[in-house]
């Protein structure tokens, strides 16, 4: 190549950089491994609907386990993350912030300033390194000691005389979850479904002479892990 081309080829190299649109190099944030979170701190609160870079970002956090997948194939999938918070995404941060629900209070699906705070910890704390992973269908339990963080959700806003369904969800497999450990105050309970295995959704039936609240906890004790934590 002589001195014209290599200048060239230079030139073409920077326009082509500067015509690049800054959005596209979100995909130059890669994992180091499986279970790492991307070097990226999130200063800013999202919601569904936005399109932003760091709705990329954090699809890769919430694709590194199982129970928060956005998608097993496809667009959000992981590995094909993309910057549009849909309803996928929204769907993957509910199950996040039920993990969390001690420090979120509520799993509502919006990228908050408490979830914003507790993605950031977790990812600084190296909480993905072995994330409760279940590798395989037929999970061998191991005994062990750690008891399961468990969270419970359900919609933001209801209809007054409307079911609707709530989930569990721990931060390691359990066992079914009875719905006698579910104590509940302004409605009735039941048709409890399994999801995967650490999460699970019910049915709630609000009272008909109730249109105030409704209340939902965990007994103490009331979940159980498969090697017998509860």
């Amino acid at each position: 190549m002589n001195f014209i081309q290599q200048m060239f080829f230079l030139f073409t190299s920077i326009i082509l950089f500067l015509l690049v649109p800054n959005s596209l190099y979100a995909q130059d944030l890669k994992l180091e491994s499986p279970y790492a979170c991307p070097d990226f701190e999130f200063k800013k609160e999202m919601q569904k609907g936005q399109t932003d870079e760091d709705v990329y970002v954090m699809q890769q956090i919430l694709n590194l386990d199982k129970r928060t997948l956005i998608a097993n194939s496809g667009p959000g999938s992981k590995g094909q993350e993309t910057a549009f918070f849909g309803n996928a995404t929204r769907d993957a941060l509910k199950r996040f912030q039920a993990l969390f629900i001690e420090y979120i209070e509520i799993a509502h699906g919006r990228f908050d300033e408490k979830t914003r705070v507790v993605m950031n910890s977790v990812c600084k704390e190296g909480y993905f390194t072995n994330f409760g992973q279940v590798t395989s269908e037929n999970t061998e339990v191991i005994s062990e000691k750690v008891l399961p963080i468990v969270g419970i959700s359900g919609p933001e806003t209801i209809e007054i005389n409307t079911p609707f369904r709530s989930y569990i969800a721990a931060s390691e497999a359990i066992k079914t979850p009875s719905l006698t450990s579910i104590i509940v105050e302004g409605a009735t309970i039941g048709d409890m479904r399994k999801i995967s295995n650490n999460t699970f959704s019910f049915l709630v039936t609000p009272n008909e002479d109730n249109i105030e609240k409704i209340s939902l906890q965990i007994e103490a004790d009331g979940i159980e892990d498969l090697a017998g934590n509860k």
